[in-house]
């Protein structure tokens, strides 16, 4: 069910930072769950209200991360903003799910919008789904458009105080989770290759209309892939610019293994396309040469 809380034309009338949702609903009700941790402690709990998590956002000796599935409550993105003090236009950004990755600086807050990716061989599709974050001074606030499984290491880290982020301030809590992101995407590449490995296959054994059809959704579904990969590059170097007060010097390093992860991800998707080019090729090859063999056998035929 695709919901626009109002038209296109509508929404071009309406004031900067308006909140209007804009895309597909994808669950019921949101559903909100915090986990409020310090070096030697964690709690976590899922709340009814948005209101429940306001005291332990505004503490200053813990870290507070509130993820929130379901982002089409326009009312309770008005009571985030108020409860807050979130400027609109950073929550404008995360209602409008077709927002393109980036990072964007406020005076108190920051802004990091994502694209999940998954891929569905079955169908030869890549499927995006919109993730946003707001950093604050001492809480992380993650938008999904549905309940995934993106953040299950991070939430395994925080529960059992494995690796560094339990001793950490919250700016290093939001590069976990775009960490966790970007570790995502390391199986694409994967798939991608075993379908188009199989498709290969198909073409040597036996070439056929629907081959070239299936190469050039490919290709369309690789462009999809390389759009959501790129801005990843481009709002980690903008993280990296010190553009925010809230992102300390000392997240420097990991920012660049970040940076790193998401150039290694664009160059395995280069050679992807590569690949896809060659099996067009080798369809085109195919294909003449078996007409080829089918005009030898009619020469031969009209001769007699």
């Amino acid at each position: 069910m695709t919901i626009f809380s109002q038209p296109n034309s509508m929404r071009d009338n309406l004031l900067p930072g308006s909140l209007v949702f804009s895309g597909e609903q994808k669950m019921e009700k949101p559903h909100i769950r915090c986990f409020d941790y310090t070096k030697l402690d964690v709690k976590e709990l899922e709340a009814v209200a948005i209101e429940e998590v306001f005291p332990l956002a505004r503490k200053e000796d813990s870290v507070t991360w509130i993820n929130i599935d379901g982002i089409h409550d326009v009312a309770l993105f008005k009571a985030i903003r108020d409860g807050f003090e979130i400027h609109p236009l950073l929550l404008e950004d995360v209602l409008n799910s077709a927002t393109r990755p980036k990072f964007e600086a406020q005076e108190n807050h920051a802004l990091v919008v994502l694209k999940a990716i998954r891929f569905d061989p079955e169908n030869c599709k890549v499927i995006l789904e919109q993730l946003s974050f707001i950093l604050g001074a001492h809480y992380v606030l993650s938008f999904q458009e549905r309940t995934g499984h993106y953040f299950d290491s991070v939430r395994d880290r925080l529960r059992n105080s494995k690796g560094r982020i339990r001793n950490q301030d919250a700016d290093y809590l939001c590069y976990a989770l775009i960490d966790a992101v970007v570790d995502n995407y390391y199986m694409l590449p994967e798939m991608l290759s075993d379908t188009i490995e199989t498709l290969e296959a198909k073409v040597l054994s036996r070439a056929e209309a629907e081959d070239l059809a299936a190469i050039y959704n490919l290709k369309r579904e690789i462009v999809l892939l390389d759009r959501a990969l790129w801005p990843v590059l481009e709002l980690v170097n903008g993280m990296r610019k010190g553009e925010s007060e809230l992102i300390s010097d000392g997240l420097g390093p990991y920012l660049q293994d970040l940076s790193d992860h998401a150039q290694q991800l664009i160059s395995s998707t280069q050679a992807i396309r590569e690949m896809t080019a060659n099996l067009q090729d080798l369809y085109m090859f195919t294909i003449s040469n078996h007409m080829n063999q089918v005009m030898k056998v009619l020469a031969i035929v009209a001769t007699i």
